[in-house]
């Protein structure tokens, strides 16, 4: 009888070890989930204000008619450059890859729109910063405003561009060349490569 009642004592322990060991890991499970499930919902709301907060950088800088360039106005430099500064503290608090991926593609696009804005050889001398009036001191745009909007504007170099994970070769595979676009595709890459065989 001593033997059976140790026996199941052993047996008892056994099981015991077994569900906390279980507990355990249905605990982590579950409080990842929480996690995660939080993660999520922060980030939600992050890439909706990221977004408005782009958004706003742009519509701040209004254009000028007559020149089609933005207007000269110090406020409007400002806000625009204290818009993309919140929008960087707004990303950088993301948690999860998949809103990460969408606040890249947000940024992507304002960018090229900033881009073009600033795409005018009418700002390569610097007069357009500064005041007209003929006073003492010529700032106007306050410089670390028009330098945020520079940077921001221009492609970051430590950025991933996503046309690198791709070569021609496993393009090719995809079969781009259908259609009129893809005919005029072929045709490019051959004079493109009958350039180079020409340079060599």
């Amino acid at each position: 009888m001593t033997v059976n009642l140790e026996l199941l004592r052993t047996i008892f322990s056994g099981a015991t070890l077994v569900s906390v060991v279980i507990a355990y890991f249905s605990l982590r499970a579950t409080k990842k989930k929480q996690q995660d499930d939080s993660d999520v919902a922060h980030d939600k709301e992050i890439i909706v204000q990221a977004k408005l907060s782009l958004g706003w950088a742009y519509e701040t800088i209004e254009i000028d008619s007559e020149s089609n360039m933005p207007k000269a106005d110090r406020l409007m430099w400002l806000t625009s450059a204290r818009h993309i500064l919140r929008y960087y503290n707004l990303r950088d608090s993301l948690k999860t890859s998949m809103y990460k991926t969408i606040c890249a593609e947000h940024e992507e696009y304002s960018r090229h729109k900033f881009y073009r804005m600033f795409s005018n050889s009418n700002f390569l001398f610097g007069s357009y910063f500064k005041k007209s009036d003929g006073s003492g001191y010529s700032e106007n745009i306050e410089v670390r405003s028009a330098m945020v909007l520079s940077i921001f504007s221009q492609w970051n170099a430590s950025t991933v561009d996503p046309i690198d994970s791709f070569t021609k070769e496993e393009l090719k595979e995809q079969n781009p060349y259908r259609g009129d676009l893809g005919r005029g595709i072929q045709h490019y890459q051959e004079i493109l490569e009958d350039e180079l065989s020409k340079m060599k």
